[in-house]
């Protein structure tokens, strides 16, 4: 009945300590936040100029990120078209 409203549901509980929470925003909401976790930044030592280029941070800075997750650029220098991506880049080899 909410979808057919075009209203978005919403329906939580909680049973002591623990408790649960369910969103229905309807067919047409994407959701880009795989884990709920707060987004990591580290600062970019080098970006390889390549069909698939190969992003390094400098050494102290340990990233964990996964094949799928997306990334964004802020305050690049010498490649600014980075900056300009609208809802990031898609990570396809973390491993590479």
């Amino acid at each position: 009945a909410c979808r057919d409203a075009g209203a978005a549901f919403i329906r939580g509980d909680v049973r002591g300590i623990f408790g649960s929470l369910f969103c229905d925003f309807g067919a047409e909401f994407d959701v880009l936040d795989v884990d709920g976790e707060e987004p990591h930044s580290c600062i970019i030592a080098s970006v390889s100029n390549e069909t698939t280029p190969m992003v390094t941070c400098v050494d102290d800075d340990r990233v964990e990120l996964q094949d799928g997750q997306r990334v964004t650029f802020t305050e690049t220098r010498g490649m600014t078209e980075l900056n300009a991506c609208v809802g990031g880049y898609v990570i396809k080899n973390v491993k590479a």
